[in-house]
């Protein structure tokens, strides 16, 4: 299947040009923690969807257009934390601290503007929590947010750990 404009634009905006070390990398850091993978030429975002979907299908709302567009502003919002992490650890480990000192510490100073962002979000969705035509949009942004900020803050700095441990040690 040929890839669309659109598909390539993505490509470039994932993309992560350099590695910590300098290395050209294949975007894949960039894809596992902004939370996507790819599956038939098609990316699907993991961390987003536990918490939306899981709210909507818990509270009874339905999955129509409004909770897609809190499904959507989810997704972003998840690739934009993880990139916070993933960077500050790049531009950590650019400088010669350990891998291992690097996840520590952009734990430690990314997850104030995580949070602020995440609250921020969810308390402008509370304002439409209890009107019936925008309520799944709330719902969604509301628990989706909670889960996901959790999720990025806990599984990007460990699986990016992980990756790049494997890839080169500590």
């Amino acid at each position: 299947m040929p890839e669309t404009p659109f598909d390539q634009t993505l490509e470039r905006i994932l993309a992560y040009p350099e590695g910590p070390d300098g290395a050209q990398d294949d975007g894949f850091v960039v894809d596992v923690m902004a939370g996507v993978r790819r599956e038939r030429g098609r990316r699907r975002a993991i961390l987003a969807a536990f918490g939306g979907v899981g709210a909507l299908w818990l509270t009874g709302h339905t999955l129509n257009i409004y909770s897609m567009i809190g499904l959507v502003l989810l997704m972003g919002l998840v690739a934009k934390n993880s990139i916070l992490l993933v960077d500050f650890i790049h531009h950590e480990v650019a400088n010669g601290v350990q891998l291992s000192d690097a996840v520590v510490k952009a734990g430690a100073v990314r997850t104030r503007p995580i949070a602020l962002t995440a609250v921020a979000a969810m308390a402008g969705a509370f304002f439409i929590l209890d009107d019936p035509i925008f309520s799944g949009l709330a719902v969604s942004l509301i628990f989706g947010i909670l889960v996901s900020t959790l999720l990025t803050l806990v599984v990007i700095p460990v699986v990016y750990y992980a990756y790049e441990y494997r890839k080169h040690g500590d």
